[in-house]
């Protein structure tokens, strides 16, 4: 998801993961004890929001760049669950629940402020939605053409 503030892009993460998660130097795991964690495995997984935090800012970047425009761009990682439990030991991205996450937009210092055509050109671009968030292609070679053998 991404939104706008004053200063910028801000992409959030979400996950809707109750229970206790606890994330070390970005290496994410769900808490609690040994028993618990094993009759957890057919339940919600919390995955890797630090590398989707990362492709989702790589993306926003780049469309950013290909379109020439320039703001700063902050990221947050949100669980939005209400029974979540979080425990942070060193993330890359700040991790906020929900009911923290208008406190912390209000905060964002903008270390420039937008002109309202900028605003309004990145709210353009980002209202794209998928097309955004899509991979970005790196590569300039060509395709090469695949002959197929006949079968024998």
């Amino acid at each position: 998801m991404r939104s706008m503030h004053p200063g910028g892009v801000l992409v959030i993460t979400t996950r809707d993961f109750p229970g206790q998660v606890t994330v070390n130097n970005d290496v994410w795991r769900k808490g609690g004890s040994v028993l618990g964690r094993m009759f957890a495995f057919s339940g919600p997984q919390v995955g890797n929001p630090t590398k989707d935090t990362s492709s989702a800012l790589d993306n926003v970047e780049a469309a950013l760049r290909t379109a020439d425009l320039e703001a700063d761009i902050e990221a947050v990682i949100v669980f939005t669950a209400p029974t979540a439990e979080i425990e942070v030991d060193g993330s890359s991205d700040p991790v906020i629940p929900v009911e923290e996450l208008e406190a912390y937009v209000r905060d964002l210092e903008p270390e420039v402020e937008l002109t309202n055509d900028e605003r309004e050109a990145i709210v353009t671009l980002l209202s794209r939605g998928e097309q955004v968030e899509a991979p970005v292609k790196t590569t300039t070679r060509r395709p090469v053409k695949v002959k197929k053998r006949a079968a024998s």
